[in-house]
């Protein structure tokens, strides 16, 4: 045989292991992220198991809300079988969608019980109560950090099916693209600096692009924002300001910035903002402003700083020949 039989052959077994190699990374990525959604499973059965626990502690205390407790069991079975579903199959695109529609729903419920419970000062100082609002507190922690693991491996098995040349094995592999998991925790109550507890607003959380701060910012910068289109928010707005907390408690996808801008100097100096600019002005009027001190002496002086000065035809002229200028 010729040496050009085996260079063919060898090309052949090199580029069927470089195939095989990809169909295995291909199939470690899927397992990846259906092992992370596991641990979602888990942390979503743990809050399963606690909300019919604490709908039985406040029945004692709010008997006649008979329609919310109720709407939360059936938002909470409801969220179970479709949790079941997804589970069978994590890579089951409408199961998964179902299943965030019916985390919407229970989160929703959960929102207005919490909101409930703000009128009932004996129900919050209930030690079985507060024992199980921080257990699921803490689950709802788990579970928000168990679905960014699984958003971060569905991204990563998504770009290897669509990349090149891995998207021709996965279209031969039967590899399909997987959803990424969007689960809306129930609002709580926020404390105030004053100390007063306000109850979060009832129902699920509006978005974004509909909030009144995002109106504000839409009328301030002249820019359009758009729903489903990540945008960088420049708001300037306060830790403790309603906007602030309304922006907070609207869970949604997009990543908002808060910055202070420099023209809003006025939001971190609050009220010495006059003090300050009255100092700069006395400072810049006797010509010790660090920052302009050569136009202030001339401002001073009553004549135009060197760098102003022109010829006769216009034209510009350093300090370093102004005096040849006036002679000349």
């Amino acid at each position: 045989m010729s040496w050009g039989f085996w260079i063919v052959v060898g090309i052949v077994v090199a580029a069927v292991v470089w195939l095989i190699s990809i169909y295995n990374g291909l199939v470690a990525q899927r397992n990846r992220f259906k092992n992370a959604f596991a641990q979602i499973d888990v942390q979503l059965k743990r809050r399963y198991d606690l909300i019919p626990n604490l709908v039985e502690t406040a029945k004692g205390y709010i008997k006649h809300e008979r329609g919310t407790l109720e709407a939360v069991i059936a938002a909470r079975n409801g969220a179970q079988s479709a949790n079941q579903r997804a589970a069978a199959n994590p890579a089951d695109a409408e199961a998964m969608k179902h299943m965030a529609a019916a985390e919407a729903g229970l989160s929703g419920a959960l929102g207005r019980l919490f909101a409930l419970f703000e009128a009932y000062p004996d129900l919050k100082a209930n030690q079985t109560m507060m024992q199980l609002s921080e257990e699921l507190t803490s689950t709802e922690n788990k579970l928000s950090f168990a679905r960014q693991a699984y958003n971060d491996a569905v991204m990563s098995y998504n770009t290897g099916i669509e990349s090149f040349p891995d998207n021709f094995v996965a279209g031969f592999g039967g590899f399909k693209e997987a959803t990424l998991l969007e689960v809306r925790l129930a609002p709580r109550p926020r404390r105030r600096r004053n100390g007063l507890l306000r109850a979060a607003a009832p129902g699920p959380a509006p978005h974004v692009a509909d909030a009144p701060a995002v109106r504000a910012c839409r009328r301030r910068h002249r820019r359009r924002v758009r729903p489903g289109v990540r945008h960088r928010l420049h708001l300037v707005v306060r830790r403790a300001n309603p906007v602030f907390e309304q922006l907070v408690a609207a869970g949604s996808p997009l990543r908002l910035r808060v910055v202070y801008p420099r023209h809003a100097a006025r939001h971190r100096l609050g009220n010495r903002l006059p003090a300050v600019q009255t100092l700069r002005r006395r400072r810049r009027d006797r010509g010790s402003d660090r920052r302009a001190p050569r136009e202030a002496r001339h401002r001073r002086a009553g004549g135009a700083p060197p760098a102003q000065r022109r010829r006769g035809d216009g034209a510009r002229v350093g300090h370093h020949r102004a005096a040849r200028v006036r002679d000349g």
